[in-house]
């Protein structure tokens, strides 16, 4: 593979970028024919009518452009944007969803952009590649949501920081902060990291000075997100919105089951438990940079670190977090000190994104919380599972591209062999099959005329009926929906959809009502019930 780089030098990176584009160009094609699907979830009842309401009434990034609840206290940036390309290409499904697809494509340009320029080409052509492919992705691509959004931000402004390009970096990790208050982890995990780099020399005057100096500039754009906190609590009376603070959880049991979910789901399901695996077995056997006894030592130690935290030990809780801790530091110090990358940018960019793979993964495990937030950090540890595994495998010719075609058809054969199994939620490709199956149960319902009825329902269902705008009422709106049993109502909907059903997933039963009609449509299923009197 070396002999080939330096032979044609340019071959490489010539074909790794029409390689991605001719990836990017299928995955477009894919997504087309379900640009014009109804909204879902969270863009269903926030977002996309948020960025409808402000194309109409004015655009601006003040708090009180929206109302409270369409901006949940959020910064307005990603609502600004939609809003202007509402005005410009109008605000239909499929031009909304359009604009969700713009932003991904973009993304996974830039991914490969940042990755070839700190890496090299091979290395970005990997991570944007299976980055495509994750099942998480091909589902946010489309949606009306700031999870890309936001990790666009994310991968300009940690590249602008690790070239020292000080003006880029404030510019995108502005654009961070007033996307989403997430985006403040990452200028943590910065000053973080910067103050490792402090403490691993030799203290002087001017290593003092000029980590100050840095500091304060990597902290800059964080005064942005305080003047919106600022102006917001002049104009609502409150910092951060009022229903999100509550659902803060900082209960230690809580914290480590979250916390689980959140590894699991980062490096585990979807398909990513393959390319964790990988990383663990080529770099244990392969990565020559560190002894083999050491890098044994770091694999193991990260599987045990899991084990012991998920209470599969004997540990008490300061003991977990004490070898924990330790081991943290253990695996920073051989990785990214004592043989740390000889690469001045490479090194400084892992680094980077192992501590904000922590310190994220701690802010999502107290957060109020969905699957989707976890979408920022997937992309940095892919970049960081795929320059060890190519490192790791370099001096087998091909086998890096080898090791990546494999992993991408394992992830793809899951995601339309195994559907079943990857859920039915605004992560998944799936949902598409919940939302034609609650059009249908819709559909259904406005045949029998039941508009004047009371109904209960979950939450994609009842904010369905509820919304013409949504893209599933072919007529007027429901108007006796509610989302209790104890209400009385006449007539229940059962989706598999939504997480928040009022009995055991699968029943036929509900006491005092009978089934009326069942549907289905791939893994998603639903029925309706009548009251019996």
């Amino acid at each position: 593979m070396d002999r080939i780089n330096k032979i044609f030098p340019g071959l490489r990176e010539s074909y790794s970028f029409f390689a991605l584009l001719f990836f990017c160009m299928i995955f477009i094609i894919f997504k087309i024919s379900i640009l014009n699907t109804p909204f879902f979830y969270d863009e269903a009842w926030v977002y996309a009518p948020a960025i409808r309401e402000m194309a109409k009434d004015g655009i601006s990034l003040l708090p009180n452009a929206l109302s409270d609840s369409y901006s949940r206290g959020h910064p307005l940036l990603f609502f600004t944007a939609g809003a202007i390309w509402v005005k410009l290409f109008g605000g239909s499904f499929i031009s909304m969803h359009s604009f969700a697809l713009t932003i991904a494509i973009g993304f996974v340009i830039a991914l490969f952009y940042v990755v070839k320029n700190i890496f090299d080409s091979t290395v970005a052509l990997i991570a944007a590649s299976i980055t495509l492919v994750q099942p998480i992705f091909v589902a946010q691509s489309i949606f009306v949501l700031p999870e890309i959004f936001l990790s666009l931000w994310t991968i300009l402004a940690l590249y602008h920081f690790v070239r020292g390009n000080r003006y880029w970096y404030f510019l995108f990790a502005t654009c961070m902060v007033l996307t989403k208050e997430s985006g403040t982890i990452v200028i943590v995990s910065i000053l973080l990291y910067q103050a490792i780099c402090l403490f691993a020399n030799k203290i002087i005057w001017k290593s003092l000075k000029l980590f100050l100096q840095d500091s304060m500039f990597a902290f800059l754009p964080i005064f942005s997100f305080l003047i919106f906190l600022g102006i917001q609590h002049y104009q609502r009376g409150y910092y951060f919105f009022p229903e999100h603070i509550s659902l803060l959880n900082f209960n230690w049991n809580d914290f480590q089951y979250r916390l689980q979910f959140c590894y699991n789901y980062t490096f585990e399901l979807q398909g990513r438990i393959f390319f964790t695996w990988s990383f663990l077995i080529a770099f244990a056997l392969f990565y020559k940079p560190i002894p083999k006894f050491i890098r044994f030592f770091i694999a193991i130690g990260l599987m045990m670190c899991v084990r012991i935290f998920f209470k599969h030990g004997i540990l008490s809780d300061w003991q977990v977090n004490l070898f924990i801790g330790l081991f943290a530091a253990v695996f920073y110090y051989f990785m990214h000190i004592k043989y740390a990358n000889e690469g001045k940018y490479s090194n400084k960019m892992l680094a980077s994104i192992f501590i904000i793979g922590i310190l994220y993964l701690i802010f999502c495990a107290v957060n109020v919380f969905t699957n989707r937030y976890l979408f920022l950090f997937i992309p940095l540890m892919i970049v960081y599972f795929s320059y060890y595994v190519k490192e790791s495998l370099r001096y087998f010719a091909f086998l890096p591209y080898v090791w990546g075609t494999l992993l991408m058809s394992v992830i793809l054969y899951g995601i339309f062999f195994h559907y079943k199994d990857n859920g039915l939620g605004d992560d998944s490709p799936n949902y598409v099959q919940g939302v034609k199956l609650e059009k249908n149960i819709i559909g259904y319902l406005e045949q029998q005329n039941l508009q004047k009825d009371t109904i209960d329902c979950a939450f994609t269902v009842n904010a369905a009926l509820k919304n013409k705008d949504m893209g599933y009422l072919s007529g007027a709106s429901f108007t006796h929906i509610v989302g209790k049993i104890y209400m009385k109502p006449k007539y229940v909907v059962y989706t598999n959809v939504d997480y928040d059903s009022l009995w055991e997933k699968g029943s036929d039963t509900l006491a005092h009502f009978h089934i009326i009609k069942k549907f289905e449509y791939g893994a998603a299923n639903g029925k309706i019930f009548e009251r019996n009197f």
